[in-house]
């Protein structure tokens, strides 16, 4: 069994996603940690924080639960790839991989399909493509279509996963 909950990297990179960060993510953390059995003050309040919910309500909370659990918050492009750990193992699991995937596509916008996610943001704009065409403009190495693209991208994420995971397991205390 993990030691943590897979959310706890996107709460955990919540700084550097400021705008973007879904503060009502951190009340589904909160009580997925109750059930991994940890337990402090502020996760309990946290827990019973009522959705929806924004950084005003819980910012502060949150703040105190991670000095609690001996956290820290992660920065830079390690948040990026922190906060895509969740994404990434839903699409290896086969789990709504079109929706993980626009997630994934939202984290890596900005960077016009550069960074770590850089893939997925062309991958999406290539499945976009093949919504309205028999092709797609913007992957050029493999034959991808309407038929392979959902595993292309799962085959990706895999690769994601095994290219990042050490500097995934070093983030948090073991």
């Amino acid at each position: 069994m993990n030691k943590y909950p897979d959310l706890t990297y996107t709460i955990l990179s919540c700084k550097e996603l400021y705008e973007e960060f879904d503060y009502n993510l951190v009340v589904d953390w909160a009580c997925n940690m109750l059930e991994y059995r940890y337990e402090t003050g502020h996760l309990l309040l946290l827990a019973a924080t009522t959705k929806p919910t924004n950084q005003f309500e819980c910012g502060l909370y949150l703040e105190k639960t991670i000095e609690e659990l001996g956290l820290s918050f992660i920065v830079g492009e390690n948040a990026i790839i922190a906060t895509s750990w969740l994404y990434i193992n839903n699409i290896c699991n086969s789990l709504d991989v079109r929706t993980n995937l626009n997630k994934l596509y939202s984290l890596g916008a900005d960077d016009y399909g550069g960074g770590p996610v850089g893939d997925f943001v062309v991958l999406y704009w290539a499945w976009d493509d093949l919504d309205y065409s028999d092709f797609q403009y913007y992957w050029r190495e493999d034959h991808i279509n309407n038929e392979n693209i959902e595993d292309f991208v799962t085959y990706k994420a895999f690769m994601f996963k095994e290219q990042y995971e050490p500097l995934i397991e070093s983030l948090l205390p073991q």
